[in-house]
């Protein structure tokens, strides 16, 4: 499962609202494990001495935790299998921007990983404040709000569709202008836009910093 789809969540400081748009493997999941539910209760009732129904409900939740993927199985296990790949894991570019950033230097989120970064912020204590629960829903149609910049940090906006000229003037924009050095944030990404992006920036700019984990990118950009 993905990052985004884990972290899809709501930020009101009271729920987790799982099962917001990107939990998808809850969704095709859910109908699969009450149904195996059903099965162990009517036939421990009916058939106490047959436990097929009782193996199959363990089957598919040692199944569902097994294959997240969850990193703490995977490095207790070892496990190398390929379908059990993180694809997606923000938590250490976060670390790694964290340790490394100034506050007074902007940081640029590509739309695709705004709320899993905002989770970790919140996780680590970065920023705490409640959030309104569709706010990176604004944030992606470009709504001015509180919610999108805060603590030097912007949420860029949905462009999916748009030339990459225009992708790169939605970034700027969103930043204020061309700052002399600002990061970029990538997870979750649609294929290619990450290379649009940086190699359009590489115009102006050169790349100070990098660091790529679990198919998460930072990048420190400074002027040429």
């Amino acid at each position: 499962m993905s990052e985004v789809q884990l972290c899809n969540l709501c930020d009101d400081g009271q729920r987790s609202c799982y099962g917001t748009p990107g939990f998808r493997y809850a969704l095709i999941l859910a109908p699969l494990f009450f149904l195996a539910v059903a099965a162990v209760i009517e036939q421990l009732l009916q058939w106490k001495k047959e436990l097929w129904a009782l193996a199959l409900l363990l089957t598919v939740i040692g199944l569902g935790i097994y294959s997240l993927p969850n990193r703490t199985i995977l490095r207790l296990t070892g496990s190398e299998l390929a379908w059990l790949d993180i694809q997606e894991d923000l938590r250490e570019v976060v670390q790694y921007w964290m340790e490394r950033h100034n506050g007074n230097e902007p940081t640029y989120v590509y739309y695709g990983a705004a709320p899993a970064f905002r989770y970790y912020l919140r996780l680590y204590g970065f920023d705490t404040d409640p959030l309104p629960p569709d706010w990176f829903f604004a944030c992606w149609r470009g709504e001015v709000k509180e919610a999108c910049s805060r603590n030097n940090v912007f949420y860029g906006e949905w462009f999916r569709s748009r030339s990459p000229e225009e992708k790169l003037l939605s970034m700027h924009r969103t930043l204020g202008g061309h700052p002399e050095r600002f990061w970029l944030i990538f997870s979750h990404i649609y294929p290619g836009e990450d290379d649009m992006i940086i190699q359009g920036s590489l115009e102006k700019y050169v790349i100070a910093l990098s660091y790529k984990q679990g198919g998460a990118s930072v990048y420190l950009f400074e002027r040429r």
